[in-house]
């Protein structure tokens, strides 16, 4: 992992506070996706990351990381349960 990417991890999973093994694990539970989106919008805006290549890092296949960067795009209800994380 590149110290950029791993910046990234840093960063997103201090305000999470979840470790990386957290992060890349099976879960789905709500806080972990949503620090995974994070996590993989940030990669594929921030450093042109392939949607394979950051699926990799989080332990998903591609197609995952797809949903994950449209996600942020697209639906509305986990944006604002984003925003809420981060501003409420």
């Amino acid at each position: 992992m590149s110290p950029a990417a791993r910046q990234i991890f840093k960063e997103v999973l201090s305000r999470h506070q979840l470790t990386e093994e957290e992060v890349t694990s099976k879960s789905h539970r709500d806080f972990m996706v949503l620090a995974r989106i994070e996590i993989a919008n940030r990669l594929r805006s921030e450093l042109k990351y392939s949607y394979a290549k950051i699926g990799q890092l989080l332990n998903r296949d591609h197609t995952t990381i797809i949903f994950y960067c449209g996600r942020m795009k697209q639906k509305p209800v986990c944006l604002k349960k984003w925003k809420e994380m981060h501003n409420g």
